[in-house]
């Protein structure tokens, strides 16, 4: 499994809800339509209040059963 860090700017959207319609998991989508979920990291937790945000992120990207994942190591702008 490689992981590179990238420089990523995107919109934050969830990608997963509870039974009650409560957000699990956020990812970012890019402007040109990648999608990574974003790992639970403290980072990660500042953007799940920051949905439909754009936001540009430095983070280690990484591929696990197909799903592209996002660690954030810092957020910089948005």
């Amino acid at each position: 499994m490689e992981t590179r860090e990238k420089y990523i700017q995107g919109i934050i959207i969830p990608v997963e809800w509870d039974n009650d319609g409560l957000v699990l998991r956020t990812g970012i989508t890019t402007f040109d339509e990648d999608l990574l979920v974003i790992t639970d990291n403290d980072f990660g937790r500042i953007l799940n209040q920051r949905l439909r945000e754009t936001v540009t992120l430095l983070g280690r990207v990484s591929v696990h059963g197909g799903v592209k994942q996002v660690d954030v190591l810092q957020i910089l702008a948005g």
